[in-house]
């Protein structure tokens, strides 16, 4: 007979606990102001085991693809990936199966990204060098696979014959056949190179990340610019420290929005930083420097229409209708259980997106959950969206300890809320708005902010208690 090992075990009491609390999401309303609800169209499968989301990507309001990975806990087969499409913007969804032989291989490997390179030529990346390429939107798939121990990160195609990737590890490598053959490019420093975009057959930009230096390729790689940087000098102005985590580009006129930190001094909380640049990199202007009580960003989406979104923290949205100008706003999504992130993401449209949810388990990998489909409220509904208010503070978040919380209102109730609806700690702001709470007694989790007398309160973020 079969026996559970301990870790086996632990990820049984896990999925127990997801599905207490998601009975108990639908009993009990979330007391938090700007909350989405998200239509989940690919609720996790039960029929072949445990099922882990890596990957999700779009090509307009209604392709997309979703790869999956099953794991047969009886039958001890490790793991085997299939991808989900659907062609109508995520409401249906058709399985097709990888030409993949898990028995075979010594290395779990899993995919993290799709590329759209047209609406038939589909192309995953993951790691140890993982490339798979449809031509026929799915219904066949050439493994292309580099020999590369770093696991294959951006991608960018000009056309469908003329791309580049970002492997990791300082190398980047090339295709001019459609992916039959790839050749690295050479005269690049060892670093985590990543969101390269090709604006040519022979030319194109990568980001070092950590560096805020952007590398201008072009002759196939013989010739590298490594003279733009996003900050002058790097990572530092007068104001503090400051670093770019991601790019997203958006078209092909050499736009593009990076996201990152600012950290203006040692003894203030990071804040969420974006910029914006219109000739692929030469010169980049802030848009959005403001405090923040969540980090752990997850990805950066944009569109030539100007919907930009942006996914950080616990289950926490930064958006906005015009990613050109400076309105941007906050919002949740309201998941299934109390722990989760949105790792990827996708835009459909201005109103609408795709988003990976992930349970936050700690037993099993990352990218577990639920495939949602969201809508955006429109700028001017006030019932559904929660303009960003730098004055309401945060800090440190995630705790285990004390809680710094300073807002713009004074000696008023603070109030910790569970999941439950139920107040678990309650404190006073003082006459400056600033209060300390102790969160050490609290189980970890969860817990919401409240700032106000009943009435009157308003929601004031979210806290993630952690263990001692």
């Amino acid at each position: 007979m079969f026996e559970l090992t301990k870790l086996e075990r632990n990820f049984l009491r896990v999925v127990r606990v997801a599905t207490l609390a998601l009975f108990v999401q639908y009993l009990v309303p979330y007391p938090v102001f700007g909350q989405i609800e998200p239509l989940v169209v690919l609720p996790r499968p039960t029929d072949t085991g445990q099922i882990v989301y890596t990957a999700l990507g779009c090509l307009d309001d209604h392709n997309c693809l979703a790869v999956a990975t099953a794991y047969w806990w009886d039958s001890l087969s490790p793991y085997h990936p299939y991808i989900e499409r659907t062609v109508d913007g995520g409401l249906t969804w058709n399985r097709q199966n990888l030409p993949f032989h898990p028995l075979t291989d010594q290395i779990q490997r899993f995919f993290s990204k799709v590329y759209y390179i047209d609406s038939v030529n589909i192309l995953l990346t993951g790691d140890s060098g993982l490339i798979y390429r449809t031509t026929d939107a799915g219904v066949n798939w050439i493994d292309q696979s580099y020999p590369w121990i770093a696991a294959a990160g951006g991608v960018s195609f000009f056309d469908s014959t003329n791309g580049v990737i970002a492997m990791g590890g300082g190398v980047l490598i090339r295709t001019s056949d459609a992916g039959a053959h790839w050749q690295p490019t050479q005269g690049l420093p060892n670093a985590y190179l990543l969101a390269p975009k090709m604006y040519s057959p022979d030319s194109f930009v990568v980001y070092q990340n950590g560096s805020d230096r952007l590398y201008s390729i072009s002759h196939a790689g013989t010739e590298v610019d490594s003279s733009k940087w996003i900050f002058n000098p790097p990572q530092s102005d007068t104001g503090g420290l400051k670093s770019i985590t991601g790019i997203a580009w958006v078209g092909n006129h050499g736009e593009g929005i990076g996201m990152g930190y600012h950290w203006p001094t040692s003894q203030q909380p990071q804040q969420i930083l974006l910029v914006t640049t219109s000739d692929a990199g030469t010169n980049w202007k802030t848009i959005f420097d403001r405090p923040l009580s969540l980090n752990n960003s997850g990805t950066l989406n944009a569109l030539e229409n100007g919907t930009g979104i942006l996914s950080w923290g616990i289950g926490m949205l930064l958006w906005t209708e015009q990613w050109r100008g400076t309105n941007w706003y906050v919002d949740t999504i309201i998941a299934p259980v109390q722990y989760y992130q949105i790792p990827q993401m996708a835009i459909l449209d201005q109103h609408h997106g795709l988003a990976l949810l992930d349970d936050g388990s700690l037993f099993v990998p990352a990218s577990i959950g639920w495939i949602a489909r969201f809508t955006l409220p429109s700028k001017n509904s006030v019932s559904a969206q929660q303009p960003l208010d730098p004055k309401t503070r945060l800090y440190p978040n995630p705790s285990a300890e004390l809680v710094t919380i300073t807002s713009n209102r004074y000696s008023e109730p603070v109030s910790l809320m569970d999941v439950l609806g139920r107040q678990v700690l309650r404190d006073v702001l003082d006459a400056t708005g600033r209060a300390s709470v102790n969160v050490s007694g609290l189980p970890p989790g969860m817990y919401w902010v409240l700032i106000g007398r009943s009435g009157n309160a308003e929601f004031g973020g979210r806290v993630m208690v952690i263990p001692r």
